[in-house]
């Protein structure tokens, strides 16, 4: 089976390819509005295969995707007619700027060189003062960081003396709990000594005493 507008195709591109360039063509023809997707696909498929010398099933394949053998076919019609659809040509209208000739007519061409002047002339002082807004908001970028960066050095200060001042009286503490162990155990010899020379007097004394 060979459709209108076939004829002459080049071969040895993929299916796939094939298949969405054509999809792609039916954009410029009617039948995105008159058939669903599966059937503008399928007919896409079936022309590619064609095309590119793919065998498909003999079976009625285009049955699983929900179209009739009537819509395949008036869609690859119409898919194969728009391969004769020609390029549009764009053709230039005119070549002076801003406007053709004969365009200004009855109005004041020096008003509306004037107000193509202060168009400018306003475009350039908005882009100035985008300029400088943008230069004011970079500045108000860094000073905010600057100021993040000051009170980041200010916490890190901060902690350092706490920490200082925490190992100060820690240290203090230590020193303090040491000297009262110190204190206490010169107590505690001083009342061994004395008890000693206390019990050392008392034999002493009963001593004497027995020798009389």
């Amino acid at each position: 089976m060979l459709l209108p507008g076939t004829e002459g195709w080049a071969s040895g591109k993929d299916l796939a390819q094939v298949s969405w360039s054509l999809v792609n063509d039916s954009l410029r023809t009617t039948l995105c509005c008159r058939f669903p997707p599966t059937v503008i696909a399928t007919a896409a498929i079936f022309l590619a295969a064609r095309k590119v010398n793919v065998k498909l099933p003999d079976e009625e394949w285009w049955c699983l995707f929900d179209t009739e053998t009537v819509d395949l076919v008036e869609a690859a019609k119409g898919l194969a007619a728009a391969q004769k659809i020609k390029k549009p040509v764009y053709k230039k209208l005119c070549n002076e700027l801003p406007f053709p000739s004969g365009f200004y007519g009855t109005f004041d061409k020096a008003k509306i060189e004037a107000a193509i002047e202060s168009a400018k002339s306003r475009r350039s002082s908005s882009s100035s003062s985008s300029r400088s807004s943008s230069s004011s908001s970079s500045r108000k970028r860094r000073r905010r960081r600057d100021e993040k960066e000051r009170d980041r050095d200010r916490r890190k200060d901060k902690r350092d003396r706490d920490r200082r001042k925490d190992k100060d009286r820690r240290d203090k503490d230590r020193r303090d709990s040491r000297r009262d162990r110190d204190r206490d155990s010169r107590k505690a010899r001083d009342r061994d000594r004395d008890r000693s020379r206390r019990y050392r007097d008392l034999s002493r004394e009963r001593d004497r005493r027995e020798r009389r």
